[in-house]
């Protein structure tokens, strides 16, 4: 089927009110939200076993994870 320059199909019209922001950033949160827990977990492992490269990992993501809430919570960077 052919289409005008500029005219949009009724399903690219339907995609795109699907395509919601907050679904987004639900999904965005929640991943930054498990890379928070899976640091400190990489962290206190990484203690027990003596481990360090694993404690430089974890920390590494737990700290990138509190920058991005704060950044998302008070605007920050």
């Amino acid at each position: 089927m052919r289409y005008r320059i500029g005219e949009e199909t009724e399903q690219a019209l339907i995609n795109s009110e699907q395509n919601s922001q907050p679904v987004k950033d639900g999904l965005v949160g929640f991943s930054v939200l498990l890379g928070l827990l899976i640091g400190v977990l990489f962290v206190v492992a990484g203690f027990r076993a003596k481990q360090y490269w694993l404690v430089f990992w974890g920390a590494g993501l737990g700290i990138s994870s509190v920058i991005y809430f704060a950044n998302e919570m008070f605007g920050f960077f």
